[in-house]
């Protein structure tokens, strides 16, 4: 693509409602993930003081266009397919929900390279890896007292296995003994 075709463009995502949120929902991580595997080299996706989020992009003007109608008819449902919470996912966005603004074309705006907001995409991996920690420590407190139970008889039979261990060693000197006495008969025969 030649420079002469590159175009920037910005558009928002916006609550419906005063009550419905946009941010802190996955837009960012979803819409950086959409730009990166769009072939977005410069972009980024941007939580604002007002509650909306901005999204920048740069590129030839046609996959801006596409970009944007894909987002408008399926952002809610990516959305979806990235949280494990639907559910809280609706309470958030509500109903009537979110809704984007018009396209704007704009010169002049200060685009980085996208790959400068890729954080996001690893913000979702830990945010999985907490919550998995926070799932593992639901399920320790749950079963913490089939725990101590599980280490009492641990403890129980480490002590009957230490007092018995000198029967253990006398059985099994003598178990080599007859088989070595077996294997000294058995080579005479």
């Amino acid at each position: 693509m030649a420079d002469k075709d590159v175009v920037q463009a910005l558009f928002y995502i916006e609550p419906k409602t005063p009550h419905n949120r946009v941010q802190h929902i996955g837009c960012r991580l979803v819409l950086t993930e959409k730009l990166i595997h769009a072939g977005f080299t410069r972009g980024g996706v941007f939580n604002l003081p007002d509650g909306r989020v901005e999204v920048l992009i740069e590129g030839s003007k046609r996959d801006i266009e596409t970009f944007y109608q894909e987002a408008k008819e399926n952002l809610v449902r990516w959305l979806e397919e990235k949280t494990d919470n639907k559910e809280r996912l609706k309470q958030m966005i509500g109903n009537p929900g979110i809704t984007l603004s018009a396209l704007e074309f704009k010169s002049g705006l200060l685009i980085l390279d996208v790959g400068l907001f890729s954080h996001s995409l690893e913000m979702n991996q830990l945010e999985k890896g907490v919550d998995v920690y926070y799932t593992l420590m639901q399920a320790f407190r749950e079963n913490s007292a089939a725990y101590q139970e599980l280490m009492g008889a641990f403890k129980h039979n480490s002590e009957v296995f230490r007092q018995n261990s000198g029967i253990y060693g006398e059985l099994r000197d003598t178990i080599k003994g007859l088989n070595r006495l077996l294997d000294e008969k058995l080579s005479k025969s």
